[in-house]
């Protein structure tokens, strides 16, 4: 009875140690108050196996029995075996539970704070959105990078974690192994949630940092746009009375237009349109539609309005020398009408008509002012009709003006030429007149003379009547 009941508490504690434990520190905690217990009654197995052994010895003494204390001592033996067998197991299973428990202190050391920061990372996850507008979605990339700035740290936590169940493996190879199946599946569950949530950390980056790029790109973009349609349009529209400097400064600016400006701001607002609202996408796209129609309409209106300049250069440079050329001509009849010297007045009309090139280059002028006229009407649209027809009647109304202009150039030309031609008459004949009365008066004067002889004085009476018929 004895060694059947000592047989049952090492096979149990045999069975033990064969079982495969789980690794917790509740059950190894466990294993090991068990074990604390078991090695307290091992002595006490010990005492119990010489009793028997003792006990065979006397029976087979007193019986005779040789074979039956054979038989006894081979059982107690098997007892002895077991305890043998048990008193070696016990410390190294219980010094491999010490070792393991430390690690699975270590393995727990930071798993609160990491489920916190994992559970804390989903909510701020769970807030994101990029329907929001772009202030939002900087706030929210900001937000986003300070958080997740710690998600290397847990990263190498995991790491670690990893690592001390390799190591607890390896330590437990001599030994009848541990059940790892709880550690292994609380060790996959944070590594599945830390790659979830660090593919979201990725997304969102991604996201937040495209969504930030394209509207960022996109204001720049439209902020240059609408500075070149300010600019173009205070071009247009600029006053000057140096009309070179109006067309030197037109030519600067649309001489070469980088069509970039308009094509790279639709091409950024087409990308936020897939990415936006239905609201936020109408407004963008009425934006678009607006700015490329101001665009389109300036680049459309600046060549006319170049050709406008060129035009109205001409027709102020002509109408100034009209004007100069009409004071002229209204002077120089002044004069004649005051009895100046004609001829002085015909050199002075000859230098400014005539050797300066006056009628050619206003010619030229005129030529120029028509091609600019036409080139003009050829580019007509609907909102330049009207301007152009009054480009028109600016145009007839100059060509009459030069028309009337040439008219009177001729006019006072032909009179500054036929006066000094009658003056010359007039003083050939006026000298032929006073010679006749200096020789009249002379023969008169002649014939009151009482001292000249008969014959002298029939000469001057002769001479006399000559001149009176002449």
């Amino acid at each position: 009875a004895g060694r059947g009941k000592l047989l049952d508490k090492l096979d149990k504690i045999d069975r033990e140690r064969q079982d495969h434990l789980p690794c917790t520190i509740k059950a190894l905690r466990e294993q090991e108050n068990r074990f604390y217990d078991a090695q307290a009654e091992l002595d006490m197995f010990n005492q119990t196996i010489q009793v028997l052994s003792k006990l065979s010895q006397t029976i087979a003494r007193e019986s005779g029995e040789v074979n039956a204390s054979t038989e006894m001592n081979s059982l107690l033996q098997i007892c002895f075996d077991k305890l043998r067998h048990v008193q070696e197991y016990i410390p190294i299973t219980l010094k491999r539970n010490k070792i393991i428990l430390g690690h699975l202190q270590k393995f727990d050391d930071g798993l609160q704070k990491c489920q916190q920061w994992f559970n804390e990372a989903n909510q701020l996850i769970s807030r994101y959105s990029i329907q929001v507008p772009v202030k939002r979605i900087e706030d929210f990339l900001e937000q986003h990078r300070n958080f997740f700035a710690d998600i290397g740290y847990y990263q190498s936590l995991l790491e670690s974690k990893s690592k001390l169940i390799t190591i607890m493996k390896k330590s437990n190879e001599n030994i009848i192994p541990l059940n790892f199946t709880s550690i292994d599946e609380q060790y996959k569950q944070l590594t599945d949630i830390f790659e979830q949530i660090s593919h979201q950390v990725s997304y969102w980056e991604k996201e937040f940092t495209l969504h930030s790029q394209l509207w960022k790109d996109f204001h720049q973009r439209l902020k240059h746009l609408e500075e070149w349609i300010d600019q173009a349009q205070n071009i247009v529209k600029e006053k000057h009375d140096d009309y070179a400097y109006l067309i030197q400064k037109h030519k600067n600016f649309f001489q070469i237009v980088d069509d970039e400006i308009l094509h790279g701001f639709i091409k950024s607002g087409r990308e936020l349109l897939h990415i936006r609202d239905q609201i936020e996408q109408k407004e963008i796209q009425y934006l678009m539609d607006t700015l490329e129609s101001k665009w389109n309409t300036i680049i459309c209106y600046a060549p006319i309005r170049l050709l406008r300049l060129q035009y109205e250069r001409i027709e102020n440079i002509v109408v100034k020398e009209l004007k100069q050329a009409e004071d002229e001509l209204n002077d120089e009849l002044n004069q004649l009408e005051k009895q100046y010297d004609a001829t002085l007045i015909l050199r002075r009309h000859n230098e400014h008509f005539q050797l300066n090139n006056f009628q050619p280059t206003i010619e030229t002028h005129m030529k120029n002012l028509h091609l600019f006229a036409n080139d003009i009407r050829s580019k007509e649209t609907d909102n330049t009709h009207y301007e152009n027809e009054q480009i028109d009647q600016r145009t007839t109304k100059l060509n009459d003006y030069w028309t009337r202009m040439q008219a009177k150039i001729d006019n006072v030309r032909r009179k500054l030429q036929t006066i000094p031609k009658k003056w010359q008459e007039f003083d050939e004949k006026f000298h032929l007149v006073e010679t006749w009365m200096t020789t009249i008066e002379r023969s008169m004067n002649d014939t009151l003379n009482m001292e000249v002889s008969f014959d002298q004085y029939k000469l001057i009476v002769n001479k006399f009547k000559v001149c009176k018929f002449h």
